[in-house]
């Protein structure tokens, strides 16, 4: 039973009480294609959380550059890079389970827009776990490539698993380009 007033524009175009699309035309072309399988979100979630970890094992290791004064300062202590080693790895793995709940619990109807929304949501963290390591100790030069590499290849793999979905959104099956 709608209310008063209510009519089809208040409660959707078939006066359900369903929100109005924004693009309806990326949702008619979203509800015509299958879903992805929970392997092709799962499984680059899984890559650039393994990668982010290296990454920031890396840049644990990179040799700190301090200045020849005593005291030392406190960025050139020992076990300085640890924390945030720990937190940001904990962070991105934690982020990656979240997108295996959410894909295991939701339906793989209702599963695409929340996991697109994690997987994005995972690239630039698991860019910033690496590089944060890296610069806390002051580290730098060419002992630092790895861990740059490693974060462009975080964000690489975030673009390589989000945009398959993207990019069909406006297109329908066996429509030309």
């Amino acid at each position: 039973m709608t209310t008063p007033g209510a009519g089809p524009s208040a409660n959707g175009p078939s006066g359900t009480g369903s929100q109005p699309a924004l693009f309806p035309r990326c949702s008619q072309a979203m509800s015509d294609r299958p879903a992805r399988p929970l392997w092709a979100w799962t499984l680059p979630a899984g890559l650039i959380a393994t990668a982010s970890c290296v990454a920031t094992a890396v840049a644990r290791g990179v040799p700190q550059v301090c200045p020849a004064i005593y005291p030392a300062p406190a960025s050139c202590s020992l076990g300085v890079r640890d924390s945030p080693a720990n937190v940001g790895g904990a962070l991105v793995v934690l982020l990656a389970m979240v997108v295996l709940i959410t894909g295991a619990t939701l339906s793989p109807e209702q599963r695409e827009r929340p996991l697109s929304w994690l997987v994005v949501a995972l690239g630039p963290m698991s860019m910033i776990a690496p590089i944060t390591t890296l610069l806390v100790g002051g580290g730098g030069g060419s002992e630092a490539a790895p861990v740059l590499f490693g974060a462009v290849f975080c964000g690489l793999m975030t673009l390589l698993a989000v945009v398959p979905s993207f990019c069909t959104r406006g297109r329908r099956p066996g429509s030309p380009r």
